[in-house]
């Protein structure tokens, strides 16, 4: 009886930090001014059917409609060890939910960002494929920290991981 109250624990905190991050976006996105122009989507593995929504965010403002127009969110809670998951490739947990959310790209939105809780740091991170990274190059320039890790998935794909804080210095509004 104990382990499902204390999964059911771990589901609560997640909610509550997908929540918080959702608020934390809303304010990136308007510079500030608003913190509710995204909520955490109801329901998880829901199935999108709204342009207002971006699989695990979605818009409650038309201002926040441009962004879940273009870009998948996928929110996962945890504490996971980078390293492990570099060591085991394919077989990583990273792996397995980048490809996830590849498969289930909704429409033609052709950037996937993954968001991660990092709770060995208790901040943010950001994962992001070779064509944003690459956009965000040639839209800033190379602009990122030492702090950017870049991480070979496969023979074919690459993922770039760094932290939220950094993620919030580019605007999305000119991808």
């Amino acid at each position: 009886m104990g382990t499902k109250a204390g999964a059911r624990k771990g589901r609560e905190k997640g909610k509550r930090w997908e929540k918080q991050f959702a608020q934390e976006l809303s304010l990136w996105w308007s510079d500030g001014r608003d913190k509710s122009i995204f909520r955490r989507s109801i329901g998880s593995r829901a199935v999108v059917e709204a342009e207002s929504q971006a699989r695990d965010i979605i818009a409650m403002k038309q201002e926040g409609f441009d962004f879940t127009s273009r870009f998948d969110i996928e929110l996962k809670d945890g504490q996971i060890s980078l390293w492990k998951n570099f060591l085991n490739g394919v077989d990583s947990e990273i792996y397995k939910w980048w490809k996830l959310a590849e498969y289930e790209k909704i429409g033609n939105k052709q950037i996937i960002l993954i968001i991660k809780n990092s709770k060995n740091r208790n901040k943010p991170l950001v994962i992001i494929g070779e064509v944003m990274y690459q956009q965000i190059l040639q839209f800033f320039g190379n602009k990122f920290s030492e702090r950017l890790l870049k991480w070979r998935m496969d023979k074919e794909n690459w993922l770039f991981i760094f932290p939220w804080e950094e993620w919030k210095l580019f605007d999305p509004r000119v991808f």
